[in-house]
């Protein structure tokens, strides 16, 4: 695992020498994935209240693919500063050229996120059942949801299983470079087999890389609730110029910091499979070596 060390400090210097470069490719990807949004949902605007709602999942379905294609070039982008090589804005687009298979990846992890999410909601539901009082509170003769504990807990969920299915499909855009003639099913399997045994160590390498910049972010969203509070609780709603000028402050270090961990970790995620790669790729030559020893 030393070597480890070694893919951790190439992670540090590409990120060093490219931060600049990586985060206007973001930024360029969020404007297209927002832009495309816009059109995909335009429509909708003129639409009556009935024809919208017919048309809202398959243009869900659509956003979902369309940022996976963009979040596959981005990987493409991203692979060729860690490696050194040439890369250009045109590599955000490179999603398109397979767009079938990435498309039916994507929508693949997201319905396994879905599928996590009714496994962890049933004991969860149960335990409503047994102890319905934590969620929900006395109002008079009722019982109402406490609706800041639901989003909590709501929020737990959903992170719970983003974290589950990242860490089993960590590879799928990366093993997708180089297996273009692959099917997607066998992509997903590939990914989740490399992985074995190595998911709890990625997620330690993930967390190594970008975990100062995590707890950087929490501690400005802090700040921001802060704020609300301060203005709806402490100041009766009103906002002086100050007020307003620090919380769009705390506000833009957020989400510059956010930025930086979505970086940071897909760079991590391209060094562990880079690394993992050449380690299972030396297991299988020595086998290769050890057979035919055998045989001699």
């Amino acid at each position: 695992m030393s070597d480890l060390h070694v893919v951790y400090r190439q992670v540090q210097s590409c990120f060093r020498a490219n931060l600049g470069k990586m985060l206007v490719s973001l930024f360029v990807m969020l404007i297209c994935i927002s832009v495309f949004s816009s059109i995909l949902f335009s429509p909708l605007i003129l639409t009556d209240s009935a024809s919208a709602g017919v048309w809202l999942l398959p243009l869900l379905v659509l956003e979902i693919c369309l940022s996976g294609i963009f979040t596959y070039g981005l990987y493409v982008m991203l692979k060729r500063f860690y490696l050194k090589e040439r890369a250009i804005l045109g590599n955000l687009f490179a999603g398109f050229r397979i767009w079938p298979q990435v498309a039916g990846a994507t929508v693949t992890m997201y319905l396994t996120v879905f599928a996590w999410l009714l496994v962890l909601s049933v004991p969860f539901s149960l335990l409503l059942m047994r102890w319905p009082e934590l969620l929900f509170v006395q109002s008079g003769e009722s019982m109402i949801l406490n609706m800041d504990l639901a989003v909590v807990v709501s929020v737990i969920l959903v992170a719970v299983a983003y974290i589950l299915m990242s860490l089993r499909y960590a590879f799928v855009y990366l093993y997708m470079q180089t297996h273009q003639d692959v099917s997607v099913f066998e992509i997903l399997r590939c990914s989740a087999r490399m992985l074995a045994g190595y998911r709890f160590k990625l997620l330690l390498f993930c967390f190594k890389c970008g975990g100062m910049w995590l707890l950087l972010g929490l501690l400005f969203g802090s700040g921001l609730f802060f704020f609300s509070f301060y203005t709806t609780v402490l100041s009766d709603g009103a906002e002086t110029s100050v007020i307003v000028s620090l919380r769009y402050i705390v506000s833009s270090c957020t989400y510059i910091c956010m930025y930086v961990v979505l970086i940071k970790i897909m760079l991590a995620v391209i060094g562990f499979y880079c690394w993992l790669s050449d380690e299972q790729k030396g297991k299988h030559q020595d086998i290769k070596e050890e057979k035919l020893l055998l045989e001699e």
